[in-house]
């Protein structure tokens, strides 16, 4: 009876801890820090960031800044504990944006959640996700 009694709060206590998609975020520390960009994960297919410039920036006032290799973007975002949008208002057109850059500007506006860790920022759409590192 006592270890019946001792397996079932063992089970008790790991079926209640948080995973990882559990664990809340706290949008404050998302704002006035520069994010920079270094994959982009689709599916199976991961594209991987080659130059370090590429980064974004969330501000107090619920806008964000990416500078990309050659243009900038900005817009408006909104995060919660568990979700996060973001529209993007517009880029500059200095020149060619490649390939990364037209690929992070899609994945953006699908954004829908995000994880938080440390230095580390994941921004999820339903199949592709961007990782970021504190700069």
């Amino acid at each position: 009876m006592k270890y019946t009694l001792l397996l079932v709060l063992i089970f008790g206590f790991i079926a209640c801890t948080p995973t990882q998609d559990m664990i809340e975020n706290n949008p404050a520390e998302l704002t006035d820090k520069q994010w920079q960009v270094k994959k982009i994960v689709d599916g199976t297919a991961t594209t991987t960031n080659t130059n370090e410039g590429v980064a974004i920036t969330f501000s107090g006032e619920s806008r964000f800044r990416a500078v990309l290799e050659v243009n900038s973007c900005m817009g408006n975002y909104k995060a919660t504990a568990a979700s996060i949008s973001i529209t993007l208002d517009g880029c500059t057109e200095k020149c060619c944006d490649t390939d990364f850059d037209k690929l992070l500007q899609n994945v953006l506006g699908q954004v829908n959640t995000y994880i938080l860790k440390e230095n580390q920022l994941r921004l999820k759409s339903e199949t592709q996700e961007i990782h970021l590192e504190k700069i």
